[in-house]
């Protein structure tokens, strides 16, 4: 969904807690089953590829390049793109999430 889509229609439940993922072109993608199922649902289940010491959730963002979001964390892979920038600004804007962005960069390879 495109983020100002996004920002005019999300309502955040019990807390400000914000999950979703943001695609290199700058959607976002609610997670309301969790990070993990999303990325399974969206880029297929590649598990069985997952090398036994990585977090499957890390692996997912470095092998995809997207933004992993909630309210107070945001973790990424990399450089990011114009886009993810622009809705991680967005976002901040609307006062759905505090910027403190984590790079996993250097830490995970495929």
């Amino acid at each position: 969904m495109d983020i100002d889509e996004f920002i005019s229609t999300y309502k955040p439940g019990l807390s400000e807690y914000c999950p979703g993922i943001i695609d290199t072109e700058g959607c976002m993608h609610e997670c309301p089953d969790g990070h993990l199922e999303k990325l399974k649902e969206m880029t297929g289940d590649v598990i069985s590829e997952i090398p036994g010491d990585a977090s499957p959730l890390f692996y997912y963002i470095v092998k995809t390049g997207y933004v992993i979001v909630d309210y107070d964390n945001q973790v990424r892979s990399g450089k990011l793109s114009e886009d993810q920038i622009r809705s991680l600004y967005r976002l901040s804007e609307a006062g759905l999430i505090n910027i403190n962005l984590s790079d996993l960069k250097g830490r995970y390879s495929l």
